[in-house]
């Protein structure tokens, strides 16, 4: 069968951006993950409810896709997202992959199903895959896109997203039978930190050489932390657990507690995109359960404190002695109604949960 390679390099973009340009961008952009709120609630329920009644909307093609061998009783923690800056920007991007694996409680991943980025504050897709347009990270912004339109027909390439985060852009693309296909390269000058226009130059390779780069590529392909979506509490105002590790990395101020001396304490960071009036940790014990199987649980606040801020989370030095939660958080909502959830970590994979409980 012959292979086809078709190099181009195409359009004129500038990228690189004076520091003031970034400093506004990043003005205008609100926090990460209250800009994304919405887009993250859409898929908690997407992942959470029976897809069988879900609706597919912009982005979700690979999400439901997915279903098809991902039980739904699973599907909170085989999804993930990431919220990170991929397009260097200023500008976070929103990524929605399939967790890969766990270790330590940290999930990983490197097939991302749907990008985001935001345009004047709000959220706008960028890119989605699916099983016949897989996108896996490569690092530095890149992805390495494969997929088919057939059985004789496959393609790869790498994608680099473009500099506001909005699309991805071709950088090498290569293909089975399809001459006249307008496909190419991109490269970027270094020199002159900017896209240069050439005209497409097309050239036939062998069979091994095709397979030699996607081999190479694919060998590219790295893992990103990802939140699975069962740590993911879609209410307005959302407190977030993570291990402290990995977590404190993105603040430079917090707060810190310690609920028992145990030396198989872990340390755990809970964070919120949006103020959160009247917060609390708590010690929990469960009393009963009632006929449907629900436990009920007494409680004792540890730690008190006027709010958990956006910029100021709280580190919980804690144990998980055993099956049943030891320790939970509480806070009142925006419409005053007091929300209690208990910390647990999955049965599954060992990562951390937040159980509302009443």
């Amino acid at each position: 069968m012959k292979r086809n390679h078709l190099f181009a390099i195409i359009v004129s973009l500038i990228l690189l951006m004076t520091a003031g340009a970034q400093a506004t961008a990043a003005e205008q952009s609100p926090d990460g993950l209250a800009a994304y709120r919405d887009v993250l609630n859409r898929y908690h329920r997407l992942i959470t409810a029976d897809p069988q009644y879900a609706e597919a909307g912009e982005g979700d093609t690979g999400v439901l896709e997915a279903f098809s061998y991902i039980e739904p009783a699973d599907a909170p923690a085989r999804f993930g997202y990431a919220i990170m800056d991929i397009s260097r920007d200023n500008v976070p991007e929103l990524l929605i992959g399939i967790i890969e694996k766990t270790e330590d409680g940290v999930s990983w991943g490197s097939e991302i199903l749907a990008a985001y980025t935001l345009v004047d504050g709000q959220p706008k897709l960028s890119f989605e895959g699916w099983a016949r347009n897989r996108h896996h990270y490569i690092g530095k912004g890149s992805f390495y896109v494969s997929g088919s339109s057939g059985a004789d027909q496959s393609v790869f390439g790498e994608y680099m997203i473009s500099p506001d985060g909005t699309e991805l852009i071709c950088i090498d693309f290569c293909f089975t039978d399809q001459q006249g296909a307008n496909l190419g390269q991109l490269s970027i000058d270094p020199a002159a930190s900017k896209w240069v226009k050439v005209e497409p130059k097309e050239r036939a390779v062998s069979e091994d050489e095709f397979e030699e780069l996607e081999k190479q590529l694919a060998a590219r392909v790295q893992l990103m932390q990802l939140t699975p979506f069962a740590a993911y509490t879609s209410s307005a105002f959302t407190v977030l657990a993570r291990w402290a590790k990995d977590a404190l990395v993105d603040y430079t101020n917090y707060d810190e507690f310690t609920a028992d001396e145990s030396d198989a304490r872990v340390r755990v960071l809970l964070s919120s995109d949006s103020p959160l009036a009247d917060f609390k940790v708590l010690s929990i014990t469960a009393l009963d359960a009632d006929e449907g199987g629900t436990l009920r649980f007494d409680s004792q606040v540890l730690h008190a404190q006027d709010s958990l801020n956006p910029d100021r989370p709280l580190v919980l030095n804690m144990t998980f002695f055993g099956d049943l939660p030891s320790y939970a958080i509480s806070y009142t909502d925006e419409n005053g109604t007091a929300q209690t959830f208990a910390l647990t970590l999955s049965g599954k994979d060992g990562s951390l949960q937040l159980t509302p409980i009443e």
